[in-house]
Parts: structure tokens; sequence; C-alpha cells
């Protein structure tokens, strides 16, 4: 269309566009991409919102919790081509166009289609899939997105954006592979424990992996690499334990110094790494308490806070792996979950710290290391908190 048709738009906008180039392989990927930025101006209704991490342990643990037919179960991932591209645009949105097209900048293009960078683009994706899983007779979960159950067929998905993790028998996965072939181009792993199958598969980065007694799940060990690299500790020694609290809170004796703020590159490269070990937190159970005090200093770290990131690789060093089992079982009628806490672990502010995990049968699904809003006077009190927030845990988990 005419730029002048454009801005008279009056609920239109135009916006910037680039071409990417990405090498995958042996292969350069170029893509058109919008350039829409949000910045001050906030916009729930664009929000498109992905499926939770336990939605997917949970999956895997329904998977292997069927007793003697678990073993007829196939585990499956498509990754749809060009997601975005098949949302409809819904909003008046043009963008420049690249090269001679735009014949000396008198023509816009107008958008039909949601292209990848403008802020609806997720949303779009979003509503398709949720059509096109209700046409195939699934029903969405009512407390995440992108949970869906096939009733009929026995069929669990997950879908995160554009990558789906199904669980179900072969022939009604081959199904659902025929329906999704209809409208998408896409790639597909798929493993089992026949003497055929593959049995290793990624999703999301993760790696699951089909083992004679179940399933393993295993995280992106690139970070822990990384984080040695960028602290210069690949040759540290390993430590038992990612942190260690210190006794008690000895108050400085008068006229001592406190702490000094880090120096602005200091703070970015602790910033960084405790976000690091907040990603590889969310596959380790056992990096929960020590990431959540490392994030606890990110908005002003203080010289002396690095010890709590050292402390963390050293672990990290001696344990660079971690991969979480669901062993073949009976089926499971609900979860349990157990709660702890430690009353007023926090030396600086003497906030407790509550604590659990939720499981179905010896399974973890999910897992939770979160300071106490409010000071718990008793540690009767720092318990119940915790008990509260297990409850709602093990409840949202149980929906």
């Amino acid at each position: 269309v005419t730029r002048a048709e454009a801005q008279n738009d009056p609920e239109g906008k135009i916006i910037g566009a680039r071409w990417v180039f990405v090498k995958k392989g042996g292969k350069v990927r170029c893509r058109l991409v919008a350039q829409e930025f949000a910045g001050s101006d906030k916009r729930e209704d664009l929000y498109a919102g992905t499926p939770p991490l336990s939605a997917t342990r949970y999956l895997l643990s329904d998977s292997v919790s069927r007793g003697k037919n678990s073993r007829r179960n196939q585990l499956m991932v498509v990754d749809v081509k060009r997601a975005f591209l098949h949302g409809l645009c819904t909003r008046s949105l043009y963008i420049e166009l690249p090269g001679v097209e735009s014949q000396g900048g008198k023509y816009v293009g107008k958008l039909l289609r949601a292209l990848y960078g403008t802020r609806d683009a997720p949303l779009a994706w979003l509503n398709v899939v949720k059509s096109d899983m209700k046409e195939m007779g699934f029903h969405e979960c009512k407390v995440a997105n992108g949970v869906y159950t096939h009733h009929e067929r026995n069929l669990k998905a997950v879908a995160h954006v554009d990558d789906f993790l199904l669980s179900g028998e072969s022939h009604q996965l081959q199904w659902f592979r025929d329906q999704m072939s209809k409208k998408y181009e896409f790639k597909v792993q798929v493993a089992g424990w026949g003497r055929d199958d593959a049995k290793e598969l990624n999703f999301l980065g993760r790696v699951i992996r089909t083992t004679p007694t179940g399933i393993e799940l295993e995280g992106d060990d690139k970070h822990v690499e990384m984080l040695e690299k960028e602290w210069d500790m690949q040759h540290c020694s390993p430590v038992a334990t990612p942190y260690v609290k210190p006794v008690a809170c000895v108050p400085a004796a008068p006229g001592v110094p406190e702490a000094k703020e880090m120096s602005p590159s200091d703070a970015t490269m602790y910033r960084r790494a405790a976000a690091r070990i907040n990603y590889v937190a969310l596959d380790r159970p056992d990096l929960s308490f020590a990431s959540r005090v490392a994030s606890s200093s990110m908005s002003n770290p203080k010289e002396g806070d690095e010890m709590i990131i050292k402390r963390i690789i050293r672990y990290l060093k001696g344990r660079p792996r971690v991969a979480i089992k669901y062993q073949f079982q009976e089926a499971e009628e609900g979860v349990i979950v157990y709660t702890d806490s430690d009353w007023a672990g926090d030396v600086t502010t003497r906030k407790s710290t509550s604590g659990g995990v939720v499981c179905r049968g010896h399974h973890t699904i999910s897992w939770w290391c979160k300071l106490q809003s409010n000071i718990a006077l008793s540690s009767c009190e720092a318990e119940l908190n915790a008990a509260l927030k297990g409850a709602v845990e093990g409840l949202n988990v149980q929906r």
C-alpha cells in the first residue's frame, strides 16, 4: 500500500524491518523480521503464556506411570517451522519494505500475517495452536497454557510456542503427525522402548532419554562450562555443597565501614552469573537454595558477594551434570508434597525460607525455594508459611 494510506490509517502503525542471518550447520537462514519495540507501552493484552516446566515433568511421569502398559508408549517432539507466520495479524501494522521494492519510500507493506518481531506474534500463534488442538479433539488445561489431553486417544501434549512434546501409543502419535502435516512443515523426533526405537530426543534445550528402567531428564550442561570459563575457574577444586550459611550475623564494629558496592563491570558480571545459575537451577533441585541467595544480591551486589558465585561454580565443578529419573511405576492417584522452612535463615533481614518438592509417587514434578515475605516470629510460624506454600503448589500440580 502507499505510505500515505498507511499514515492516514487512524489505528495504523509503521515499523521498521531488517534481514537477520543465522548460520546453522553448513547453511545460512535469512529471515525478514519486524522491529517493533515495546518501550514504555505496557500491553497486557499482547501477552502469550507458556506452560511451566512442571507440566513437561508431569507428562514424562505420566508416560511411565501406567504399570505394565508403560512400555507401549512413545515420546514425540514436533518442531513447527516458521510458526509465527501462520498467525493472523490482529492489529493494523505496516512495515518498511527492504531493498528496491519500496521504490524510494513511496510504498510500505501491510501485514496480513504476524511477522517475527511484532509484539503480538506469539499471541497470534498461541491462538492458532488452541484452535487446531480443539479441532483435533484435545482439551486444554484450565490452569496452564499449552497443556492438552485427548481422552479418547489417550494422548498428552505440552505445547511450548512451536515445540510440542507428546506421549502416547505409536499409532496415536502417527495420527497427530498426519493431522499436523496437513497445515505445517515440521521436524519430528520419536523415542521409545522398542528394539528399533530411538532412545534420546531434545526438547527446549533439554535431553529426554529412555532407559531400561524409565526416563531420564537432563538440562543443558553448557552453562556450567560457560560459568567456569567466564570466571576463570576451569581448574578449581570442587566442594561438596553449593552454599555454606554464615554461623551468625556479627554487626560491624563502630567506625568500620560497610562493604562497598561493586564496580559497574563487576556488578554486570555478577548479575549475568546469577541469572545463568537461576536458569541451571530450573533443572536442578540441588541449586535451589544457592541460586536464591545469589539472586538476592542482584539488585545491589557488593564486594564479597562474588564468593557466593565462586562457591556455586566449585560445586558445579564436581557435579556438572544432574539427571532426574522417572522410573516405571504403577498409576498414582494423587501427589505428595514435602515442605520445610529455614527459620530466620537470612542473616541480613532475618526472614525465613520456604522450600518444598511435589512428587507423583517416586517422581519429582516441581520444587521451589522462596524467601518468605514476612518475618516469622517463631519456627512454628515459619513452618506454617512453608506448609501453606506447599499446599498451593500441590493443588496447582494436581489441577
